[in-house]
C-alpha cells in the first residue's frame, strides 16, 4: 500500500513486502528501510491462524521467500514483534520517533 504525500506531509511511509525481493529498492530513492520481523514459528502459528494454511503449505511458502537475514541486512531498523501484541506499542512508538528525526 502506498500512502499519497499530501501538502505539507514530511514523511511517506510504504508497507512493501516483497520490495527487497523483488529489487525495488534500486528503483526508488528510499531514504530508510524498516524490516518488521518474527521467528519463523511465530510466522507460522500467525499465518495458520490468519489464512487457515496448513504447516506444509506454510513451509512452502516460506521457502520461495528470501531469508528474514537477507531482509534485515538492507534495513535501518529491525522490529522484532515476537513478543505480546501489548509490546508492539513500544515498536510502534520507537518507529515513529525514528521517522520524525529523519531530516527530508
Amino acid at each position: 500500500t502506498v500512502a499519497r504525500a499530501r501538502d505539507g506531509c514530511k514523511h511517506v511511509v510504504v508497507e512493501n513486502a516483497v520490495g527487497i525481493e523483488k529489487g525495488w529498492l534500486t528503483l526508488f530513492e528510499w531514504s530508510h528501510v524498516i524490516c518488521v520481523v518474527c521467528s519463523q514459528e511465530n510466522q507460522m502459528v500467525r499465518l495458520m491462524k490468519r489464512s487457515g494454511m496448513t504447516e506444509t503449505d506454510h513451509h512452502l511458502r516460506i521457502a520461495l521467500q528470501y531469508p528474514p537475514q537477507e531482509k534485515m541486512r538492507h534495513a535501518d531498523v529491525i522490529v522484532v514483534t515476537n513478543g505480546a501484541a501489548s509490546d508492539l506499542y513500544d515498536c510502534a512508538e520507537y518507529v515513529r520517533e525514528f521517522i520524525t528525526q529523519i531530516e527530508v
